[in-house]
């Protein structure tokens, strides 16, 4: 849920007991994944995968390593909101008591020995990143002049040069005192006109609150910006695993 600075506003199922559409199985189901996770913990966030069909949630491991999916019709999915929604609920879930690496949305597998072979081939990869990933989510900050201060225009360059030279000419030192209760921070291309900086941060968990206050701090500084922070998320922004997957049919 966004927020403004000002505070605005079924069964488990253990590795050993996975489910989901076999290579030979029937139906025309495949298998969406939502997020990679260590598997020695069972999972247990109910019935709220994306298709309303098939809403159980379940996990398919390897090794120690385990995709969290449900199974979805062998088709295409647009990425209509009550499904990307679905795809952050699911995430948000899992990720509330375990580290998780999320998958883009629309990641789908033909069967059960497709994601194993998935989890085989990026193990290593996997495996790195759960662990850098331990104990970290993610925060997005975007910030953005107000309509009635529009006296200073922002700069209109997209180059990660210009990015920076456009954020901190706005904030000063602002960013780089986030950067001090952070672990890593991305910047993003702003969107629209008035946005004058769109940044993604890793914060530890035990600093979330230290993160949310210095952006309360830094946000009563510039009352001519609005300062938006959404999070804890999945850390989507700093994830980078490259893999291939056959396209569904």
């Amino acid at each position: 849920m966004a927020r403004t600075a000002e505070g605005k506003p079924r069964s488990p199922h253990a590795p050993g007991n996975d489910r989901g559409p076999s290579a030979s199985a029937p139906g025309g189901r495949a298998c969406y994944l939502y997020c990679v996770v260590r598997g020695a913990r069972p999972l247990a966030v109910g019935p709220i995968g994306i298709d309303e069909r098939w809403p159980d949630v379940y996990m398919i491991g390897f090794g120690d390593l385990a995709a969290v999916a449900s199974d979805v019709p062998c088709a295409v999915l647009d990425p209509t909101r009550d499904r990307v929604l679905a795809h952050d609920r699911v995430n948000h879930a899992v990720m509330r008591d375990r580290t998780v690496i999320p998958m883009s949305f629309g990641t789908v597998c033909r069967s059960r020995e497709d994601v194993i072979r998935l989890l085989r081939a990026a193990q290593t990869a996997f495996s790195d990143v759960l662990e850098k990933m331990e104990g970290r989510v993610e925060f997005g900050l975007k910030v953005l002049q107000r309509p009635d201060a529009m006296a200073d225009s922002p700069l209109s360059g997209t180059t990660d040069v210009e990015l920076q030279a456009r954020a901190e000419r706005h904030l000063d030192d602002g960013l780089q005192r986030l950067r001090d209760v952070s672990v890593a921070s991305r910047l993003n291309a702003p969107l629209g006109d008035l946005m004058v900086l769109n940044a993604a941060f890793l914060v530890r968990r035990d600093g979330e609150h230290a993160f949310v206050s210095r952006v309360k701090e830094i946000a009563r500084r510039f009352p001519h910006l609005l300062f938006k922070y959404t999070g804890p998320w999945p850390p989507y922004n700093f994830v980078n695993i490259r893999f291939k997957l056959e396209s569904v049919k």
